[in-house]
């Protein structure tokens, strides 16, 4: 009968204890509210700034005086100049970088909000606060109105930070900077607040400077009077001679006589990460426009960069390239021209284009001169390399739906051409004057007049290896390929099956009379119609059965296995010109093995095995 008395002297203890503090102070009861005595953060103001910047943190259980508090950014500690139980104001700390605000009083912590730190060479803009009036636009809360006051107070690489809004401004850079918007969805820059009313391009860079421009969209530029290439280039950006990142960018509704959204110059140097171009043209009262999207003179890289939608009324609606280009992982969709290179139009240069897709790009002459639906290349100093490309459903009145090579000389692995159509010839791919090499190439689904799915011309000797063409077709001659004035194609592992031609006469391989071709470890049809023989036919070890498509009319050219392709290449057959994995190893279209059971397969797929 203890235990009750004991409990409640307990319990009347712990009262009087309670009702001691209450009285002493008022103090919350710490064994009742164990949290109350730990610092919490309910804001801090402002959350960005540089280094200096005063920041306000206001809260609870906060020391009430400086020295009773610690305070860090991102780790890097901060000096309180004054403080309460409720609010403390610091400063930023140099070097801080972004990250959480952290306060310590007693050994008990409280994490506030993310600081988001600010370049020390920072320069801001805001349209809508700001003002350029006697401002050096370097306090965040105090910013310039325009972007081009902030580019005359900014130094030498100074960063301008500019905020969410519409810039109707046409601006110079004649120094080193960075302009960062608040994303391409959220500031833009703008020549005009309508597309295709400006005098004025957007942005002119002078030459010998660095400039990286980000997260904005450039826009509503105009300069086509056809006066000089300086004056009429890059409606949305002109770079005369300097190096230039553009990362995150969208680039529209621009015009000019070349390179209607960006021209770069010779001396240009190139970085584009993450850009899109669409709706912009290149044009001028005589209709002589290059270069709807882009025109590149000089070295350039482009990554994860989307062209849809341009158009240009001479040559190339997409992308005008005559320097040293590297394009990858960049989508060239629906773009215009009316001559050559819908999506791109390459002379005299040696582009490397890996994980390219042309896609439903046009060129709109009927001329057998003109073509290059997806892609023109020309010129004896070109060379491109394609590899791991695709060529679907891009047209053209003339030559090379999906593209066109005259002269010069290209390597092409991995590439697809399935679906494009040509007027006159090549509704895959046209060769002029040139000696290719392609190298586990897919062609399906292309038409055109003479050479359904390929078209040489002009003494053209290219080299086709591991090349599968099926369901191509032709109105006139060579569904799969037709070979014309002087040409003279050399074929090893590859199918013709399928193709067919209105006349009846060639439907997998034509020959005019001055052409040859020559087959060795090939499968194709040979009955009656299927090849056009002229100057020239030779076929050696090759096979004239059914390949056992796994289904041609779906578009599966890989092979069953029962196919009589699987090892049946020639032994011989040298991966110089293949693609490979990271190993080194040879692949063949899929980017599997190219040589499974010791011995190549015929045709684009290597079949394996499982």
């Amino acid at each position: 009968m203890k235990t009750p008395v004991i409990c409640l002297s307990f319990m009347a203890g712990m009262l009087l204890l309670a009702c001691s503090k209450d009285d002493a102070g008022g103090q919350d009861n710490p064994l009742t509210d164990p949290e109350n005595q730990a610092p919490v953060i309910t804001s801090i103001a402002p959350e960005q700034g540089k280094f200096g910047t005063e920041v306000t943190i206001t809260g609870k259980n906060l020391g009430d005086t400086p020295n009773a508090n610690t305070v860090t950014f991102n780790g890097v500690a901060a000096i309180v100049s004054s403080a309460s139980e409720t609010q403390l104001v610091v400063e930023v700390p140099q070097g801080a970088g972004s990250g959480p605000v952290v306060v310590a009083v007693a050994g008990k912590t409280a994490n506030g909000p993310e600081f988001t730190y600010l370049p020390d060479n920072a320069r801001f803009v805001n349209g809508t606060s700001g003002t350029d009036t006697d401002n050096d636009c370097n306090s965040f809360q105090i910013p310039c109105a325009t972007i081009g006051y902030g580019i005359e107070q900014a130094d030498e690489n100074d960063q301008i930070l500019i905020a969410a809004g519409f810039y109707t401004e046409s601006l110079v850079l004649n120094k080193s900077l960075i302009l960062q918007g608040m994303g391409e969805n959220e500031t833009f820059i703008q020549a005009h607040t309508e597309p295709d009313m400006a005098e004025e391009r957007v942005i002119y860079i002078m030459p010998g400077n660095e400039i990286t421009i980000r997260d904005l969209g450039i826009r509503n530029g105009k300069r086509n009077t056809g006066l000089s290439i300086s004056s009429d280039s890059g409606g949305g950006i002109y770079n005369e001679g300097s190096k230039l990142k553009l990362i995150n960018i969208t680039v529209n509704n621009n015009v000019a006589w070349r390179g209607g959204g960006l021209y770069s110059s010779s001396s240009g140097v190139m970085e584009l990460t993450d850009v899109v171009f669409s709706n912009n043209r290149a044009t001028t009262q005589d209709a002589f426009g290059i270069g709807g999207a882009i025109f590149n003179h000089g070295a350039a890289v482009f990554t994860n960069v989307y062209i849809e939608a341009n158009r240009a009324d001479y040559v190339a609606g997409g992308l005008f390239n005559l320097g040293p280009a590297t394009l990858t992982n960049v989508i060239f969709d629906g773009n215009t021209t009316y001559f050559r290179g819908g999506g791109m139009y390459n002379i005299d240069s040696p582009p490397v284009l890996t994980n390219v897709v042309f896609v439903g790009n046009r060129s709109e002459s009927t001329t057998s001169f003109s073509g290059g639906g997806g892609m023109y290349s020309g010129g004896n100093e070109s060379l491109p390399v394609l590899t791991n490309v695709v060529f679907e459903e891009n047209a053209v009145g003339g030559g090379g739906g999906g593209l066109r090579i005259f002269s010069g000389n290209a390597r092409i692995k991995n590439v697809e051409f399935i679906g494009n159509s040509a007027g006159f010839g090549g509704g895959g791919m046209l060769v002029g004057s040139s000696s290719p090499i392609l190298t586990n190439v897919l062609f399906y689904d292309n038409n055109s007049g003479l050479g359904g799915a390929m078209h040489n011309s002009g003494q053209s000797t290219p080299t086709l290896v591991n090349v599968s063409l099926g369901g191509n077709s032709a109105s006139i001659l060579g569904g799969g390929m037709y070979n014309g004035s002087g040409s003279a194609p050399t074929i090893f592992n590859s199918i013709f099956w399928g193709n067919t031609s209105n006349s009846d006469d060639g439907n997998e391989i034509a020959n005019s009379d001055t052409s040859s071709a020559r087959l060795f470890y090939c499968l194709f049809s040979k009955g009656a119609g299927d090849i056009r023989t002229g100057l020239g036919f030779s076929s050696t070890k090759s096979l004239f059965v059914d390949p056992r498509f796994v289904d041609i009319e779906e578009g599966n050219l890989r092979i069953q296995a029962s196919s009589v392709a699987i090892n049946a290449g020639n032994p011989n057959t040298g991966f110089d010109f293949f693609a490979t994995d990271e190993s080194g190893t040879p692949i063949d279209l899929d980017g599997n093995s190219r040589v499974v059971d010791g011995r190549i397969d015929i045709g684009a797929y290597e079949h394996q095995n499982d």
